[in-house]
């Protein structure tokens, strides 16, 4: 978080109230810093990202580790930390909005059902 406001000049989640703030550290993603801050190479998102990760499993194992990919960063080598595919990210999403995409998948299949009962009809 501390990297992510130096980078950003304020921290990932912002809210009005306790509550509020700690459902959005669970469940959200944080907001694209480098939307916030056109000047973040793309190795220095994927380490953000690594320490910002939810699943603990998925971060750095400590300190040196971190330090590590960040000095490759400061010297131009290559990181460590990888940025999520999109098979990766909507699975993310999918747990964090079970509703939602139950909603989305159900909305789908009621469409593709329709289309074959259309294409179905028209034999």
């Amino acid at each position: 978080v501390s990297l992510y406001e130096c980078l950003c000049l304020r921290p990932p989640f912002l809210a009005a109230d306790r509550e509020t703030l700690y459902r959005l550290i669970l469940t959200e993603d944080p907001p694209d810093a480098r939307r916030r801050n056109g000047q973040i190479p793309r190795a220095l998102w994927a380490v953000l990202l690594r320490c910002l990760e939810k699943d603990p499993r998925r971060r750095y194992g400590g300190a040196p580790e971190l330090a590590a990919d960040l000095r490759a960063f400061a010297s131009g080598a290559p990181v460590r930390a990888r940025l999520p595919g999109v098979a990766r990210r909507a699975v993310q999403w999918v747990r964090r909005h079970p509703l939602a995409s139950g909603l989305l998948l159900g909305a789908a299949l009621i469409a593709g059902y329709a289309l074959l009962l259309v294409a179905h009809l028209r034999d």
